[in-house]
């Protein structure tokens, strides 16, 4: 096919485009149109109407198909374009074919029209393929016998319009996502007071469902107790002067009443007519009440503190009238003129005076803080925390079963461990407060099985209540209490820290079924100090297990005999 440079004025095909230009140029004899001056109306009419719409426009004419075009088309066929005016649709189209050839037929056999939004289809571009999206129809074009003589195809490149909104899904995807999964509570909703949409976490805190929230049940501004009516209104000033709301607290109340304290941040959503905005609020609510309970716990552990050093400088001074008095029993007890029964008085009086000396020194070495780390033997540090509760043990019916080896020493901060060990043993006993029972303490020398560190293994055993499996995942947990008003939740969180801080581990075995119920602690702590001991506490350094089928604290026998160190810990040395 050769292009003809000249145009003459009576050519039938108009316009000043460079298609019009292109089309008048070319020479179609060699086509199966032939020569323009043959082309009948209904071809010249169609050609000429493609040519004055400003979108893009293909015809394919004839049984071959051969292929016409307007300007706007032009950059749909990319390379192809201008090889393509002339040729036959299925050569020009011939890697999309297989898509739309059966309906490119159909329209010239059948008169069928069809329609394609945002259709995926590859299209040759130089050597490659490349992914695009298209918006067309195929309609048939009829002479004036009524004849199938053409097809007209109207198309629009949607590719960028549907990646857009491809990546705007993804977006929207990504942020609900994020927003459904954040353990911040997130909620929409108006000054007005109403609330549009709430996130899980807050709905999980508030105890409302989506389905509560759809309904229009749950309003912000009634779930608010009246005394933060003020802050409200001053947040509500700064989100329609400022758009956003400076973070404020307040507290929400949930479904059963419970009245929830937050921090609370907002701002003001964009008004977007396109999307229908409306210039809601975007409000993010924290949970404070871990927050509050963590302050109210170190107030209590700090008037703790300032009683522990209360009783230091009480047992301090108690010493010194002791002392006196121990001196002027001695003194009598010189005169040979008493009584035998005074002199048993005195002697007496002596033991139990030597035995409230012991309790106040212990209490002031109990209370003592250690800045640097000591040689200490671990039946000593144990022994220290028994005489403590002597007289509940007595009380409370409990026995103490001793099982030393003498050479379980370690360096450690004795005042932190002497506190794990209360803690343990003061749990146990609580444990046995009802029926009695007996409290097996034991030391070993070991080794541990990760690392083959040598140290030493402190066994505390009991045949009291136990746990259930509920209450043992959660021991080592922060503010959990099993105790009431009477337990502040920190005493095994702590006694993990200051594990920690040894290298050290802390296993627990319990079990509360009638047949055999009972607790098992396993205090590990290295022989020597490690250079690490300020590093952070990790939880994979304790446990809470269930007690082996072959260990049941209800059986004095099992534990003191039968419960070996290996049974829980193997390699113990």
């Amino acid at each position: 096919m050769e292009l003809n440079p000249s145009s003459t004025a009576d050519n039938p095909i108009h316009g000043a485009s460079a298609m019009a230009g292109l089309i008048r140029s070319t020479d179609w004899s060699a086509t199966p149109l032939g020569a323009t001056s043959t082309w009948d109306a209904s071809l010249l009419t169609t050609i000429n109407m493609a040519l004055a719409i400003p979108t893009p426009v293909q015809i394919f004419w004839g049984r071959d198909m051969t292929v016409l075009y307007n300007d706007a088309f032009v950059p749909i066929l990319q390379h192809k374009h201008p090889s393509a005016l002339g040729r036959s649709a299925r050569e020009v189209w011939a890697e999309v074919w297989p898509d739309v050839g059966l309906q490119l037929e159909s329209v010239f056999t059948e008169g069928k029209s069809y329609s394609y939004n945002d259709l995926p289809l590859e299209l040759l571009n130089h050597d490659r393929l490349e992914q695009g999206f298209f918006t067309f129809t195929y309609s048939p074009v009829r002479n004036g016998l009524g004849q199938i003589v053409g097809l007209l195809n109207l198309t629009q490149d949607s590719t960028t319009s549907v990646t857009g909104r491809q990546a705007l899904q993804q977006s929207e995807r990504r942020f609900r996502t994020l927003v459904d999964s954040s353990s911040v509570g997130i909620a929409i909703g108006k000054t007005s007071g109403e609330f549009t949409y709430l996130n899980p976490a807050l709905q999980n805190l508030l105890q409302y469902t989506s389905q509560d929230v759809d309904a229009g049940k749950l309003r912000w501004d009634s779930i608010t107790p009246a005394k933060y009516e003020k802050a409200d209104l001053h947040a509500i000033e700064q989100l329609t002067t400022i758009g956003y709301a400076e973070p404020y607290k307040k507290a929400y109340c949930a479904k059963d009443g419970t009245a929830i304290p937050l921090l609370i941040g907002a701002f003001a959503l964009p008004v977007d007519p396109e999307f229908g905005g409306t210039g809601d609020i975007a409000l993010f609510a924290t949970d404070l009440r871990k927050q509050k309970r963590a302050e109210s716990m170190l107030l209590q552990s700090e008037k703790l503190a300032a009683v522990g050093k209360l009783a230091s400088s009480i047992s301090h001074e108690i010493n010194n009238p002791l002392e006196a008095v121990t001196n002027l029993l001695y003194l009598v007890r010189l005169d040979d003129e008493i009584s035998q029964q005074s002199r048993d008085y005195l002697e007496t009086a002596d033991r139990e005076l030597a035995r409230v000396s012991q309790v106040a020194s212990q209490t002031l070495r109990f209370h003592r803080q250690s800045t640097r780390p000591t040689r200490v033997d671990a039946s000593s540090l144990i022994q220290e925390v028994l005489l403590l509760y002597s007289a509940r043990f007595g009380n409370f019916g409990i026995q103490v079963q001793r099982d030393y080896a003498p050479d379980a020493a370690l360096t450690c901060y004795e005042g932190d461990i002497r506190q794990v060990l209360n803690n343990l043993i003061g749990n146990a006993i609580d444990a046995m407060r009802g029926d009695g029972g007996r409290l097996i303490v034991r030391t070993r020398r070991a080794h541990r099985p990760s690392t083959g560190t040598p140290g030493v293994l402190i066994t505390i055993a009991d045949n009291g209540v136990g746990m259930p499996d509920s209450t043992r995942r959660h021991i080592f947990d922060a503010f959990y209490t099993t105790k009431g008003i009477h337990g502040t939740g920190l005493g095994l969180w702590i006694s993990c820290r200051i594990v920690h801080k040894h290298r050290g581990y802390v296993r627990a075995y319990s079990s509360d079924a009638p047949e055999r119920h009972g607790t098992v602690f396993q205090l590990w702590l290295p022989e020597q100090l490690a250079n690490t001991a300020q590093e952070a506490w990790h939880e994979e350094d304790v446990s809470a297990d269930p007690l082996p089928d072959e260990v049941s604290p209800s059986r004095p026998d099992q534990v003191a005999s039968g419960f070996r160190d290996d049974d829980l810990e193997p390699g113990i040395a």
